[in-house]
């Protein structure tokens, strides 16, 4: 596997546009199979690089997640600073 129990797991997300930032992480969860969603921003996970156009998320998956071949789901949604011509507006995607 890519990622294995006790391993940490690194996402990165990046905008395309100079002008756009990441101003915040709102919601991130992840799943596998029938388990309930788990809260990441909860738990131990780092953020870095908010407020640039691309940020990097660390976390550890549980040793629960690897029990099983279950593909490993990632959803969540940010906050977008976008800068257009001197004027900012956030966007929530």
């Amino acid at each position: 596997p890519v990622v294995g129990a006790g391993d940490s797991l690194f996402i990165c997300i990046e905008t395309q546009d100079s002008n756009v930032a990441i101003a915040a992480v709102n919601v991130f969860f992840w799943t596998k199979g029938q388990r309930s969603p788990t809260d990441l921003l909860s738990g131990n996970t780092e953020i870095i690089g908010l407020g640039t156009n691309a940020i990097t998320i660390g976390t550890r998956p549980f040793v629960e997640f690897f029990e099983d071949a279950a593909p490993l789901e990632v959803f969540g949604t940010v906050t977008l600073d976008i800068a257009n011509n001197g004027v900012r507006s956030r966007q929530f995607v």
